[in-house]
């Protein structure tokens, strides 16, 4: 699991999430979720959104709108996000980034081997 402000996030509770809409689980190859802290040691969540071969990657608009909308879910699933979202500075929202089939954050995978559901920067 992935720790942000002391919640837990797991693969499993994204899963979930991204499978069970439409407008998403036909278009995604995979999924990391990326933890880190900025240079102001601001501490950052990133749900990283790999495309399956073929698709684009939508609007600012489109991945703003999904970005409420999975952040939104995550709170009805899991209990300690939605108790830490309160504590959650301005600014330092967890975000969404989408990629293209084998760019990004996913240019490391390798179909031979296990994908990596958590990463940090």
């Amino acid at each position: 699991s992935a720790a942000f402000f002391g919640c837990k996030i797991t693969p499993l509770d994204i899963e979930e999430i991204v499978y069970n809409m439409p407008e998403l689980a036909s278009e995604i190859n995979s999924f990391s979720i990326i933890t880190y802290e900025d240079e102001e040691v601001n501490k950052k969540l990133v749900l990283a959104i790999e495309l399956l071969q073929g698709k684009q990657v939508p609007s600012t608009e489109k991945i703003q709108q999904l970005t409420y909308d999975i952040f939104e879910k995550l709170k009805t699933i899991n209990q300690d996000y939605r108790e830490v979202t309160h504590m959650i500075p301005s600014g330092q929202e967890p975000k969404i980034e989408m990629y293209s089939f084998g760019e990004g954050p996913f240019k490391i995978n390798d179909i031979r081997l296990k994908k990596h559901y958590i990463q940090t920067r």
